[in-house]
């Protein structure tokens, strides 16, 4: 290996190293979301070494065709570490500003969302629902009415008969009488019933 190809090296792991201390701060302040999971912790962790080793290999791949020198494991350590004394204070402070923006605007759209969308439609609801309820209570009111005034004439003429009839007659007619109203009244019983359903 010539010794431009060995600067170029030392150049790009030290770059890569400096990289390698931001991705494992940035993992390090993610982490918090599933520390309390023993299962995603590892998980994750494997996933962020192994994606992390292919990333090196892959630069260092590109600059010296993956030739693993002893100094190349030197210059990653010495970028990380001046990651670590330069750059990672100014890093988290930068990381925690920008997590803090994010999340600010990510709870402006929700309760955007909430105040544009979420609560006319559920106002909206409510307003279609009482005027459904109103509309089937008239509806069961017209139809009450309805029926009381086609048995009008049948009512008029049944008294009529009544008052003509014998009196053994009239008791017959009577209890005859009480049974169908027993129906009738459960038959519109069960109108009302799904009336108030469909209203509901």
């Amino acid at each position: 290996m010539t010794l431009h190809a060995q600067l170029i090296t030392m150049g790009s792991m030290i770059v890569s190293g400096f990289y390698l201390g931001i991705a494992l701060e940035t993992f390090r302040r993610f982490s918090m979301w599933w520390r309390n999971s023993i299962f995603f912790t590892y998980m994750f962790e494997i996933c962020f070494w192994l994606s992390q080793t292919f990333i090196l290999f892959y630069v260092l791949f590109k600059v010296n065709y993956g030739e693993l020198r002893f100094y190349v494991f030197l210059a990653i350590l010495l970028g990380f570490s001046m990651y670590v004394v330069l750059f990672k204070k100014v890093y988290i402070y930068l990381l925690e500003l920008l997590i803090h923006i994010v999340s600010t605007i990510i709870k402006g759209v929700i309760f955007l969302l909430h105040v544009c969308i979420v609560r006319p439609l559920y106002w909206l609801f409510r307003v279609l629902s009482i005027i459904i309820q109103w509309i089937w209570t008239c509806m069961y009111s017209v139809i009450v009415f309805v029926i009381n005034v086609l048995l009008l004439p049948v009512t008029l003429m049944i008294m009529v008969i009544i008052f003509i009839l014998p009196h053994k007659c009239s008791e017959i007619y009577s209890q005859f009488s009480r049974r169908c109203s027993t129906i009738v009244n459960n038959y519109l019983l069960t109108i009302k019933n799904f009336f108030k359903k469909g209203g509901n």
